[in-house]
């Protein structure tokens, strides 16, 4: 035994020192050998070694999430983040970048260039310009992008609501546009919120090799996780292998014992039944209190999570009927900024949710960081599918309560 182990340590040094000096692949190593690469995203093995040897020189493991997609009847395997779906966005005027974007002081081509958005960041629209121009920040610029150069939550939408019309059925964009199902065409700020289909995803990042275009359109089929091993090897540093691959099951399954010995960001349970929602490293959902689900849609994200007196489940900006996984927006994001800007005087850099609680007459206690610092308001949780009838009534309501004058902006898009 000890003389074999001598062997493999051999023929691994000699292995490692010729691929050193001559730059080889070592595709000549024994058939048992591992492939091991410079980085994740290395197109071509760097060498090969045996399992044992780098195993013994291990320095981490590192989880890597990826899809299955079809593209154009075809099918491939991406990277996380090369994918954009349509949950990622952070409100409905909001867009990404795909690359290099220039912001120019006017609606124009012709107009200087202010600032540069790098890809995959996230911006809003301030205003919409039918020429197919938006006005965004970014930083401390402000000025306008082209809507061909950005991606929006409306470019996954399968339905829209526009108030006082209620929910359109979405067919597809042109520019500033949102075609409906009759062929009508709207300004998409027109819209208030979008219902998305979180299995349809757009490619925001290339990769070397077989890979469908840029921003290409594509259907998720199902999800993997792989494990990156991170050893360090004398002449090459450290290096990347994987052992095995393993399938995600689309709703991971789980006990709440399991998710509480998890870091827990958030946690909303009913005593009585034990039914609720906990946010740990993603968000899980039990209508029963023992089997607790993971909601796909939010990957390994975590929200907070709350459940209102009147059995609304509430998950970050959506609400989430327990019996389904259907999600729907209920919180206006531009005129929650809206309300910061009137009590602030500099612009948000960032602006995160962080707590969901009741506050009285069904409006909702909402906390945020807002640039690293504290800020509360309280809004009341928009049902627009219920908007022709009783929302008229619950306005009417509303409007006897002094206390709700300072809410107004939130009434006036049930009008």
């Amino acid at each position: 035994m000890g003389l074999a182990k001598s062997t493999a340590k051999y023929q691994d040094m000699v292995l490692l020192i010729l691929s050193v000096i001559f730059n080889l692949p070592m595709s000549f190593a024994e058939s048992s050998g591992i492939a091991f690469y410079r980085s994740p995203q290395s197109s071509f093995a760097s060498g090969q070694m045996s399992k044992p040897s780098l195993e013994s020189r291990l320095l981490r493991t590192e989880e890597e999430k990826n899809y299955g997609v079809e593209w154009n009847s075809k099918r491939y395997v991406l990277l996380a983040n090369q994918i954009t779906w349509g949950l990622d966005f952070p409100g409905p005027h909001s867009f990404q970048t795909v690359i290099n974007t220039p912001i120019r002081k006017d609606a124009s081509f012709q107009s200087s260039v202010v600032d540069i958005v790098p890809p995959q960041r996230f911006v809003i629209a301030q205003s919409f310009e039918k020429s197919g121009w938006i006005k965004v920040r970014f930083k401390d610029a402000v000025g306008f992008v082209r809507l061909e150069q950005v991606i929006g939550q409306c470019d996954f939408a399968q339905e829209a609501f526009l108030p006082k019309k209620g929910w359109l059925k979405i067919h597809h964009r042109e520019g500033s546009f949102l075609i409906d199902a009759d062929d009508r065409k709207h300004m998409i700020n027109e819209f208030s919120h979008f219902k998305v289909n979180s299995q349809k995803g757009i490619l925001v990042r290339e990769s070397a090799g077989d890979s469908p275009p840029l921003l290409a359109r594509l259907a998720k089929k199902e999800e993997h996780k792989a494990f990156w091993k991170i050893s360090f090897l004398q002449g090459h540093g450290m290096v990347w292998w994987k052992d095995k691959e393993s399938p995600l099951v689309q709703s991971e399954t789980f006990t709440r014992e399991e998710l509480l010995k998890r870091k827990v960001y958030s946690y909303a349970v009913e005593n009585k039944t034990g039914q609720g929602l906990i946010s740990a490293q993603g968000i899980y959902k039990s209508v029963d209190g023992k089997i607790w689900k993971k909601v796909p849609e939010f990957k390994d994200e975590d929200h907070p999570v709350f459940l209102s007196s009147n059995k609304d489940w509430f998950i970050g900006n959506y609400r989430i009927k327990p019996s389904t996984n259907e999600l729907e927006p209920y919180l206006r994001w531009d005129l929650v900024v809206q309300k910061y800007l009137r009590a602030h005087e500099s612009a948000p850099r960032s602006f995160r949710l962080q707590k969901i609680e009741e506050s009285d007459h069904g409006f909702l206690k909402l906390s945020f960081d807002v640039n690293g610092s504290h800020w509360q308001t309280e809004v009341l949780p928009l049902k627009p599918a219920s908007f022709d009838r009783k929302r008229s009534a619950e306005i009417s309501t509303s409007r006897r309560d002094p206390r709700l004058a300072k809410y107004e902006d939130s009434i006036q898009i049930f009008r």
